[in-house]
């Protein structure tokens, strides 16, 4: 296992992530939510790895954030003062509105890999400004949106742009991650096009604590 993804989840039925920040980015409480995000994901990985955990958790944190200069200022002073854990944390970019300054979201992504810490694109393909994303940003993991994998056993365009994406992203020294896999035969193909991780229930389901399978820490990519 490569690593774990902090998920932000409701008690109350009905309400889903989606809508609790895209609610944040219109009322503009966006960087709160992730400064929020971001500390609770940090104390949890730096008290697992004082008890010696193996592990590596992935967290979101919202485009718009990371365009923000006052959030970017207080997140790499955080990762400043937390440098140990880089190769254990990795920071997902999550696009939930157009990116408007792609230069400030290179700065801020430069910024984080500078201190050692991986940075990810997260579901590639799903909107029609992705390969624009991927050449103007430095990144070090793609995540291929799940709607391909869904689709790549009985559609042969899904599987195409599985295998286009997946061939860019080798050539540009990108690893790949196909979400949505829930079968052992979507993750088969996967492997045969050529897509590097999985991610989806195949591998476990949310829950409140880390796998106990859970093993080796998230390399670093130059």
């Amino acid at each position: 296992m490569h690593h774990v993804e902090a998920l932000v989840r409701f008690d109350k039925r009905g309400s889903s992530p989606y809508e609790l920040i895209t609610f944040a980015e219109e009322v503009g409480m966006i960087g709160d939510f992730d400064q929020i995000m971001f500390e609770s994901v940090v104390a949890k990985l730096r008290h697992l790895v004082s008890r010696g955990a193996p592990a590596s958790i992935a967290v979101n944190l919202s485009a718009r954030s990371l365009t923000t200069a006052a959030f970017v200022e207080r997140l790499e002073a955080d990762l400043k003062q937390n440098k140990e854990l880089a190769g254990r944390l990795l920071i997902e970019v999550t696009e939930s509105a157009q990116i408007s300054d792609l230069d400030a979201l290179g700065e801020a992504i430069n910024k984080i890999r500078a201190l050692g810490f991986a940075v990810c694109l997260d579901d590639f393909g799903a909107g029609l400004s992705g390969f624009q994303y991927l050449r103007h940003l430095k990144v070090d993991i793609v995540k291929i949106d799940g709607s391909y994998v869904r689709d790549a056993e009985n559609d042969p365009e899904s599987r195409a742009f599985l295998h286009a994406m997946s061939t860019l992203c080798r050539d540009l020294k990108i690893r790949t991650v196909g979400e949505w896999v829930e079968t052992p035969a979507q993750f088969e193909l996967l492997q045969s096009i050529g897509v590097d991780m999985g991610q989806g229930y195949l591998f476990g389901r949310p829950k409140l604590t880390l796998p106990q399978d859970m093993r080796g820490a998230l390399e670093n990519v130059d």
